[in-house]
């Protein structure tokens, strides 16, 4: 073999059973990965010099490992592990009307924040090549971004405990990604409501979004004890800065504005994508959001041509992810 093929790569996931130690299966996909994916194959070494030899490195010393690895994808479904950026996933029955086989039932996937993550083992394979590694020990920052006539891509940046690696690995591991489905795109994304914290009542929508920049940073750090290269656990270090997060709006009225301006009380805030949209049962969806949310920048820019768009700046204190699968 000459080379290598991309179509023969393939990256998927599973939950670790006891944190640290490789999931007994690894078949999880992300969703639609169209980009690269960074993965790690470190063997950072320290040159050392040393009185009485040349003037150069007497050795080379070897480092601890980090393994950090990037998986950007297009959000398919529920098999989108946003637990491990997040802390938590439940799974619920719904139906709404209570009747059965009327259309309206769907399961609820719901994220929500944990301060310890769980970890997962992430399995990258070159099947042309009979290579299998996998990072195990793992845990995730989180991105979630869409604009106007894109996807709505996340971007999970890990930090693994450990790797190990098969290069003699004789099966490729079924993913059964499902096809014709569409990914969510910008253009099923609903109005962003915002909402009173005590009561849920609605405070003002903003119907003119044309973009989102969600980031979720853990500060994931390797935790080496002194047994070897590779780390014993890695740990969430980030409190105060964990959220930066933004959406773009074209302006049409001063409400924003005012919310900046005059340090106004903290909103819930709820982003969603309907698939399809104008469903008469919202069976098919994602929501992301974003509680006791402050809004911390509402410009309204002088526009050199074109629409007046604002990046608006939130800061909330808690977050969660809903998906929606239809039965």
């Amino acid at each position: 073999m000459r080379y290598a093929q991309a179509s023969q790569g393939q990256v998927s996931y599973g939950r670790e059973g006891t944190a640290y130690e490789r999931a007994g299966a690894t078949d999880s996909y992300f969703g639609i990965i169209t980009d690269d994916v960074e993965v790690a194959n470190p063997n950072e070494a320290t040159p050392m010099a040393t009185s009485g030899g040349r003037r150069g490195p007497h050795v080379n010393s070897p480092d601890p490992r980090t393994y950090e690895l990037e998986v950007p994808f297009l959000v398919l479904d529920a098999n989108a592990p946003f637990e491990f950026a997040l802390g938590n996933r439940s799974e619920t029955s719904k139906n709404p009307d209570g009747t059965d086989g009327s259309g309206d039932e769907y399961t609820e996937h719901l994220f929500t924040e944990a301060d310890r993550l769980p970890t997962m083992s992430i399995e990258h394979q070159q099947a042309d090549m009979d290579f299998t590694e996998w990072f195990v020990g793992t845990k995730a920052n989180l991105e979630l971004s869409a604009e106007q006539g894109e996807p709505l891509e996340a971007t999970m940046s890990m930090t693994a405990a450990d790797r190990e690696y098969d290069d003699a690995s004789s099966s490729a591991t079924d993913l059964s990604i499902p096809q014709g489905r569409s990914p969510f795109r910008f253009w099923m994304a609903g109005d962003v409501t915002l909402s009173n914290p005590s009561d849920g009542s609605t405070v003002d929508t903003v119907a003119t979004v044309s973009g989102i920049d969600l980031a979720w940073d853990n500060g994931l750090e390797s935790q080496h004890t002194g047994t070897g290269r590779d780390a014993h656990a890695v740990a969430e270090t980030t409190g105060a800065e964990k959220y930066d997060m933004t959406i773009t709006v074209s302006v049409t009225d001063t409400a924003l504005y005012r919310r900046a301006a005059e340090a106004e009380a903290p909103v819930d805030v709820e982003i969603p994508f309907y698939r399809p949209p104008n469903q008469a049962d919202v069976t098919d969806a994602l929501y992301v959001r974003l509680q006791e949310c402050t809004v911390t920048s509402a410009p309204i820019p002088d526009a050199g041509e074109g629409v007046v768009e604002a990046e608006v700046g939130l800061a909330p204190r808690d977050t969660e992810i809903e998906i929606r699968e239809p039965v």
